[in-house]
């Protein structure tokens, strides 16, 4: 209940924030986008360009399914389970949110890729990586109950978050898209836990 009530109050925080400036871009977020402009590089570009695919379904679903199947082959139904319910939460959750929030895209500097058709709030690559990321690191703490918190976090971090960075350096996002997105895969994640613990809480940790 800690647990929920905590990622209910983050949910509220991020929509209720984001729909009282609809489309306004000032501070950290304009001042980010102009510096990230001055600083391009063509093989910067090149690289962010190839990594910011690996936040999309294309590759992240295909992957998700393999580790379930995997899962599965080796006896970890229940692993499997949670995996599809936690990701494939965060991922409706970052769709709604967009939905109701509707917040334009960028517009201070020309995007280095095609700009997405739908809406920018919150950051739907950020938030599939992060969702991703954490699913694999709950995963791997259920099977390597050595693995301190403070690791499987920092591995998180370092899988999500050169991927919300792309969508910055590209300019399709404000920074406050990309922390939308991770505090909302947060949220699908955590409320997922919730919802397992509740359904079977001998198998949930």
């Amino acid at each position: 209940m800690k647990t929920q009530g905590i990622a209910l109050r983050v949910e509220t925080i991020v929509i209720s924030g984001a729909a009282s400036l609809p489309g306004d871009r000032r501070g950290v977020d304009e001042a980010l986008l102009l510096w990230l402009n001055e600083v391009r590089h063509p093989v910067l570009d090149r690289f962010f360009e190839i990594l910011t695919w690996t936040g999309t379904l294309v590759v992240l679903l295909p992957l998700a399914i393999a580790i379930r199947v995997f899962l599965v082959c080796r006896q970890s139904a229940w692993e499997a389970g949670s995996l599809g319910l936690r990701f494939g939460g965060a991922t409706n959750i970052t769709c709604a949110v967009k939905r109701l929030v509707q917040r334009p895209r960028p517009d201070l500097s020309p995007p280095l890729v095609p700009m997405p058709a739908d809406f920018a709030f919150p950051s739907g690559h950020t938030a599939q990586i992060s969702a991703f990321a954490l699913c694999l690191t709950i995963i791997a703490r259920r099977h390597h109950a050595a693995m301190r918190c403070g690791t499987a976090t920092t591995l998180a971090v370092l899988i999500a978050g050169p991927v919300g960075f792309s969508r910055l350096y590209l300019q399709v996002h404000d920074l406050s898209d990309v922390v939308a997105g991770a505090l909302l895969a947060l949220f699908g994640v955590g409320g997922a836990r919730c919802v397992l613990r509740r359904t079977l809480p001998s198998a949930s940790r």
